[in-house]
């Protein structure tokens, strides 16, 4: 899982709590994680290992120009890790998800997906 998919996940998680609550997404109790504040927490909470898991990640910006920016490839024990360090649920769900990956042999699912997921689990709760 990368650190872009880990925020997108969390970022749904939050919605998806708001909404359940009537609120708009962001607002004050439930706030837009930006990947530079997921980025400067990750050494934090996985210390000097987690050089190993920076990588470069090339993508288009609007202007159509190619750039590169620095991202986490994390495996499974990282991502729980890193999703402990939001809330326990979460680290749940991202469990789950890679589990599932592993089952599926890599097989990736997409944002809304991940968003379904999290108000199916939510509603089971």
């Amino acid at each position: 899982m990368t650190s872009l998919e880990m925020v997108d996940y969390i970022n749904a998680e939050r919605k998806s709590k708001a909404e359940a609550e009537r609120l708009t997404f962001p607002c004050k109790k439930y706030r837009k994680l930006q990947h530079n504040n997921f980025m400067a927490k990750v050494p934090k909470v996985l210390g000097e290992t987690s050089a190993k898991f920076l990588a470069d990640d090339i993508f288009t910006t609007g202007n159509g120009a190619q750039s590169i920016r620095k991202i986490y490839r994390f495996p499974k024990r990282e991502a729980c890790l890193m999703a402990m360090s939001y809330s326990y649920e979460l680290q749940a769900k991202i469990y789950d998800y890679m589990t599932e990956l592993e089952e599926n042999k890599g097989l990736a699912f997409t944002i809304e997906q991940l968003q379904k997921y999290c108000c199916y689990s939510q509603k089971r709760v």
